[in-house]
């Protein structure tokens, strides 16, 4: 009785919160007597509790749908800089038929989809933006993730046991609700629904339209080395998680193996390719049982560990490693695979299809801090007894009719990842000295992409940065456009002598106020990207001629040559500098662009990691690279040039 009393209790709770949660002035007007009021009510109803990572779900709004006119108005303002008074105009004409005509049917269609559900862009965000794509997983989609500046140890098996069981222990906390949910400004829970895909979660290739195989409560992982695949068991026969020391042992036996015989032909070469080629040797892989039964059982482990034999150094290297690999050893389908290389490097490499980076950081940071080591980098001694495990079970293959063909793509591989021209570097500040400019931190670094790009190339392009919509119910991202016709002020009052400092200043703090603005629109789903994308996905429906509006040129020729994205850091009280994520990346969107992350590290360093592609005769991330250095600088010097005048 008293349990189901208490959960009628929360259930109106719930309901309560979903009403309070949807109130999204106190992104604008954060020092309104209606903020205070509201924040007040949310204290109240919420209590002191955290009820874990999974326990506000249910009390999140729905994801809001926008007003198709004030999409129309933003998506003007947006692409306007990028176009000659004659294109603006016809793409003017364009928006006002669209509005009339198309515009409010398809916002019918959309709008009965968010009456049925709770966020009316999910499987719309994930057919279109992922499943349906054709192009290759490793350059254009997946992300990636390193670790710390200082390695703990360079045993290669002792490193891998530890993260290993950190992983385990992360996904166990979860599975009984034992982690905090984090909330912004410590009230407003985000949406962690895309934790049910962390784990045993895969992207199984399609012809025309792949799809995401989930494996609830998966109990095995995978591990590959030198081409040969092995499953374990993650927990002992009594329930428990099995040790970093175990885990030791497993690895070793594994090694060990790798060195009595053979380096094997890799099945995840192909995994590299595009989507379609893919699709087609899989299900010819399918037809054998034996490959059928190898590949279920890395499909539905809970991830997969791959003990590399590189050897990377700098940062560049590292970043190849984690994002590339060789041609053959990265299992591109694989949500999550977890890499330590010979010397003790530890990082990941993600499938992005079904969760995004927010996710992904906050296991990530739950691993790299939670690694024991011993000063010259062994496991800390345990007295607890041996037990007797299950051991790993090698999977097998029958690969012969494929040997030729796995040859010619490791070699396209090869050929592919070559043209990947990787960057990383590192400022000697960070938003602590950013935020005593009196400027956003994200909005700084944003105009020295900018400004760092505009010098580089002599023009300005189309640029998408992620903003987190986690606020809804399973909300994911949405476009931040950062670029301005201020921004773009900027960027050429710089270098003119003939503009004052005061001035540019000025122009610059304008920039950053409409990129400001224009993140909170995002933040609280009143974008223009991901609305756009859905009326596009309801005017497909009837598989007709799209509309007049999306093959005007302002939506079909202006690419997102600047891909951008923050990397976020500090989800957990037992954050440090020192075990931080140095950070991660992607490519470029583009082929003609540049994918750019930068992280805080702390609060006085920040890191970049730029990806181009050499394909491009335009594009170069080490001369972007020098820019960044140079506009950080000249930024930095310019605001406090003002604050001195001031």
């Amino acid at each position: 009785m008293l349990a189901t009393v208490s959960s009628w209790i929360w259930q109106l709770r719930c309901i309560l919160l979903s009403y309070l949660f949807s109130y999204t002035g106190w992104m604008y007007n954060p020092k309104s007597i209606k903020t205070w009021l509201w924040a007040l009510a949310v204290k109240t109803v919420s209590g002191s509790r955290n009820h874990g990572i999974r326990g506000y779900t249910d009390a999140l709004p729905s994801l809001p749908l926008p007003d198709l006119a004030t999409t129309m108005k933003r998506y003007l303002v947006s692409v306007k800089p990028f176009l000659t008074a004659e294109q603006f105009a016809t793409t003017q004409d364009v928006a006002e038929r669209f509005l009339k005509n198309d515009g409010p049917k398809l916002q019918l269609r959309l709008n009965m989809i968010r009456v049925q559900g709770r966020n009316w862009l999910e499987d719309i965000w994930l057919r279109i933006a992922y499943m349906r794509s054709r192009s290759s997983l490793p350059v254009s989609s997946n992300i990636y993730c390193v670790g710390q500046r200082a390695r703990p140890t360079t045993v290669r098996k002792t490193r891998a046991a530890m993260m290993v069981y950190a992983v385990n222990e992360f996904m166990q906390l979860y599975d009984h609700n034992k982690l905090p949910c984090f909330k912004t400004m410590k009230m407003i829970p985000v949406c962690n629904g895309g934790y049910q895909f962390v784990f045993g979660s895969h992207r199984v290739p399609g012809l025309q339209e792949d799809s995401i195989r989930v494996t609830p409560n998966a109990k095995h992982m995978a591990i590959m080395h030198r081409g040969r695949y092995y499953t374990a068991d993650m927990f002992a026969p009594d329930g428990t998680l099995v040790t970093a020391h175990e885990w030791r042992e497993r690895f070793a036996y594994i090694e060990q193996q790798a060195e009595s015989g053979e380096e094997s032909v890799n099945v995840a070469t192909f995994t590299a390719q595009d989507r379609d080629t893919w699709a087609q040797q899989y299900l010819r892989l399918r037809e054998s049982s034996v490959n059928s039964a190898s590949l279920d059982a890395i499909e539905t482990s809970a991830f997969l560990l791959v003990l590399d034999d590189a050897e990377p150094e700098t940062d560049e290297e590292v970043a190849r490693c984690f994002m590339l690999g060789d041609g053959t050893n990265r299992f591109f389908d694989k949500t999550f695979t977890m890499i330590v290389t010979a010397n003790g490097e530890a990082g990941t490499n993600i499938e992005h299809a079904p969760t995004d980076a927010t996710v992904w950081a906050r296991v990530w940071e739950h691993c790299l801090h939670h690694e024991y080591y011993t000063s010259d980098g062994d496991l800390l001694a345990t007295d607890e007894p041996a037990r007797k495990l299950s051991g790993v079970v090698e999977l097998s293959w029958e690969l012969d009719d494929f040997k030729d063909e796995l040859e010619t793509v490791r070699q396209s591989n090869i050929a592919l990842f070559k043209t990947v021209d990787k960057c990383v570097m590192h400022s000697d500040f960070g938003k602590g000295e950013m935020k005593r400019l009196r400027v956003s931190p994200d909005g700084f670094t944003q105009m020295v992409i900018q400004l760092a790009y505009y010098r580089l190339h002599n023009k300005f392009s189309l640029t998408y940065e992620s903003a987190s919509t986690r606020m809804f119910y399973h909300g994911r991202t949405e476009t931040i456009r950062p670029v301005s016709e201020d921004s773009m002020q900027f960027c050429k009052s710089m270098d003119d002598p003939s503009v004052s400092r005061l001035e540019v200043a000025r122009l610059l703090k304008s920039a950053i106020k409409t990129q400001t603005s224009r993140k909170v629109d995002a933040v609280v789903g009143q974008g223009v990207d991901r609305h756009l994308l859905g009326l596009y996905a309801m005017a497909m429906v009837d598989g007709t001629t799209p509309p007049e509006i999306f093959r005007d040129a302002a939506w079909s020729s202006l690419p997102f040559d600047l891909s951008t994205s923050q990397t976020p850091t500090k989800l957990a009280t037992f954050w440090t500098p020192e075990k931080c994520c140095l950070g991660g990346g992607f490519g470029p969107v583009s082929k003609t662009g540049y994918g750019v992350s930068y992280i805080f590290n702390g609060e006085d360093t920040i890191y970049y990691f730029i990806c181009s592609l050499k394909t491009c005769p335009e594009t170069d991330s080490k001369k972007l690279t020098k820019q960044l250095l140079v506009a950080m600088d000249d930024i930095r010097n310019l605001l406090k040039g003002a604050m001195a005048a001031s």
